[in-house]
């Protein structure tokens, strides 16, 4: 038995800063309707604002333990039903938002509908879409909607969430969920309920006092200014005030930005983070001081930590636990998860030195130096064990920067990891042409940077803007000299992703499977895209690349149209496979710096699917390289989350899952059993899954009240 429901409800509380499970729990939240269909049968609706009692066959359904209840975010839905009395089971529930974002559709319903070519009634969807966000919290002036006429607009609104629902699944129905991918829903579900502990206390004062930071900061943008800016969020004015105090041309030196998305070459003038870090780090900018007081104002004030504590007070509000911090496969592209909420996945990894201290500081308004970084390097902490408990967690060693070696077979870069030979130093070498153990800190900073920014056909611009996370300033000249040298040692990294784009082009081009390196790329024909590319990897994860459209290159020759002739094509393909061909040992620079700025591509473009929204995106060798990394290493964690679960059940201990990130595992203990918690989440997290045999896995676990690096 099948059961689709969609509820429509109403409350004083904020559902996106709260967050679902306050909002549920709250004592103005109400149930206004509900719609419903059993076995795709006509949708009914309960009207429980009209004053009907709830329908026989709804509570016959929700009493069947065997009736599947099938929801778009069933997250919410259960919460609701269990406000109404029903505390049903997790795996009785079957999230068909889950189930599209597996099938690579967007994670909005309408947005999901348009994605598939179904017609969606926009301007009525907007007017119900309208009646309900009158109907969901209280009215400007007090009290609530409670118009008649109106409420069977809500209703109908309802209704219809339900039809897109059952049409959805129709579609989905020839991709559905497997058993590991239902598996690892219903686990993340189980540590969204319970949720991070937080420390409320420091989450309320950081948010009161860089609150009043901000304004300082406002104050103090307006006098340096002389009032032109008085918001760091005023960005026209910022560029503005920076052209006329600096001069168009060095203005424009600094923050005219030129770099490659999905390899194409972009330019654009910004005042936006990686700008403004890049500035600063940059020596000429000495000549320039008043610009470097108001940037550095910008940069202070643009901090987001306020905005995060905000949420984790809200979201902790009841119990001291945010609950529903995460998003099964919320990365549609890749299969990632992704965090909602307190936005752990966020966190700057660098805490203070004296965590406690830094924490009474925060409390009794005493931070000394810059208030918003201290605040920022105070997240992580913030979320801290409940007393006779400890955190226990484990961070993989750059499990990413393992992970495409891996997958391209390059044994002598895995080899590094296996004999736990420091890689970054071996960049280090490569790059500056010194001795491994004459390599400094700061080289091995570079060497670092070039690892982690370059792997995926990232070039000059890719890698200065991770280098600024790491406060290292380039010019392009020896940022150019580093890529050409990183590509140089590393021609592995080409020869892998221009032989995944080869495979893609294959797949699309024959019309048949394609498989390169353990990855196949299979076309798949249905009714609304000429053709969807199905890509799995050898763990079994399947990533799709629907809606593909051929395109000619485009570039720089033919100006009236910004096309490349096509005679372009055959030195472009000669070029690419010389590339491609070389091994570790090849020194031909000039082939390297062909490709140290990335050129546009042919081949094909997809529609990309978003959590709410989808765009026209580029195939490009890079994308497909990071797509499959990322998509194993997240493969990896959900292996692995299930493993310490059930690790964990089956030893007995008092402890249990309660968050992660892309490389993190974060547990909760009581105080006598979180060093064999320990014990159990290093093991489990450096055992190699049969499908990843060979993998050079390394982990360092940790033990503290409060969460840290």
């Amino acid at each position: 038995m099948k059961l689709s429901l969609d509820f429509e409800t109403r409350s004083t509380v904020d559902l996106k800063l709260a967050g679902a499970y306050v909002y549920a729990k709250h004592d103005s939240t109400v149930i206004l309707c509900a719609a419903y269909s059993i076995d795709d049968g006509d949708v009914l609706a309960w009207q429980k604002w009209a004053g009907e009692e709830m329908p026989a066959d709804l509570a016959a359904a929700l009493d069947n333990p065997r009736c599947e209840i099938h929801a778009w975010n069933a997250q919410f839905e259960r919460l609701i039903l269990r406000r109404a009395g029903f505390d049903l089971p997790l795996e009785r529930f079957h999230c068909t938002a889950a189930w599209a974002r597996c099938s690579g559709l967007p994670g909005k319903l309408e947005v999901a509908l348009e994605f598939i070519g179904e017609e969606v009634q926009l301007a009525h969807k907007r007017e119900g879409y309208r009646v309900m966000m009158k109907w969901c919290r209280p009215l400007p002036d007090g009290g609530w909607a409670g118009d008649p006429a109106e409420y069977v607009k809500l209703v109908s609104y309802c209704q219809d969430d339900v039809v897109s629902e059952i049409q959805l699944q129709r579609y989905l129905a020839d991709t559905p969920m497997s058993d590991d991918e239902l598996a690892d829903f219903y686990l993340c579900e189980r540590i969204n309920d319970r949720g991070l502990p937080i420390d409320v206390a420091l989450a309320q004062a950081a948010q009161v006092y860089g609150k009043e930071e901000r304004e300082e900061l406002d104050a103090l943008l307006s006098y340096t200014s002389g009032g032109m800016v008085t918001s760091a969020s005023q960005h026209a004015r910022v560029k503005a005030w920076l052209r006329e105090a600096m001069g168009e041309e060095a203005f424009l030196r600094f923050f005219e930005q030129r770099y490659e998305k999905n390899g194409e070459a972009v330019v654009k003038v910004s005042t936006d983070k990686r700008a403004r870090g890049e500035f600063l780090l940059a020596s000429e900018s000495a000549e320039y001081p008043d610009a470097v007081e108001l940037v550095s104002h910008v940069d202070d004030a643009s901090k987001s930590s306020v905005v995060k504590y905000a949420t984790m007070a809200a979201r902790a509000s009841d119990g001291g636990r945010a609950q529903g911090s995460y998003l099964a496969f919320g990365a549609v592209q890749t299969k990632r998860y992704r965090s909602r909420g307190v936005q752990a996945h966020n966190f700057p990894r660098e805490v203070p030195e004296d965590v406690p201290g830094a924490v009474q500081a925060v409390l009794e308004r005493r931070v000394k130096g810059k208030v918003m970084h201290v605040l920022a390097s105070l997240l992580r902490p913030a979320i801290k064990a409940p007393e006779g408990r400890r955190l226990v967690w484990g961070d993989w060693s750059a499990v990413e920067a393992r992970g495409m070696p891996w997958l391209a077979g390059c044994e002598w870069k895995l080899d590094l990891y296996r004999k736990d030979i420091d890689v970054y130093r071996v960049n280090a070498e490569q790059i500056f042409g010194v001795p491994y153990a004459a390599v400094t800190d700061k080289q091995r900073q570079v060497g670092k940077v070039a690892e982690l920014s370059l792997q995926f056909g990232g070039a000059v611009g890719a890698l200065k803007a991770m280098a600024r996370n790491y406060g290292i300033g380039f010019t392009d000249g020896e940022a150019l000299d580093v890529v050409c040298r990183w590509r140089e040692a590393n021609t592995w990294a080409a020869r892998f992703s221009y032989g995944l784009k080869e495979a893609y082009d294959g797949a699309t081009d024959e019309g048949c499977p394609q498989s390169f390196s353990g990855i196949t790329y299979t076309p798949v024909e249905d009714d609304y895209y000429c053709c969807t590319v199905v890509c799995t990897l050898p763990d079994g994860t399947q990533l799709f690349y629907p809606g593909n459209e051929t395109l000619r290159l485009l570039g720089p020759a033919d100006k009236d149209d910004k096309r490349w002739p096509m005679g372009w094509l055959p030195r472009l393909q000669e070029r690419r496979r010389a590339l491609v061909q070389t091994g570790p040992g090849h020194k031909d620079v000039r082939m390297v710096q062909l490709r140290a700025s990335n050129m546009p591509e042919d081949g094909t473009k997809f529609l990309k699917a978003g959590a709410a929204h989808y765009r026209s995106e580029r195939v490009w060798h890079g994308l497909l390289a990071e797509n499959v990394t990322q998509a194993i290493c997240a493969a990896l964690l959900r292996d692995c989350l299930r493993r310490v679960e059930t690790a964990l059940v089956g030893a007995k201990l008092d402890a249990f899952l309660i968050g992660h990130t892309h490389d993190e595992i974060l547990l909760e203990a009581s105080a006598r059993d979180a060093p064999r918690a320990e014990k159990l989440l290093a093991r489990e997290m450096c055992s190699v899954p049969k499908w990843l045999a060979g993998f050079p896995l390394a982990a360092e676990v940790k033990t503290a009240q409060r969460y840290g690096k």
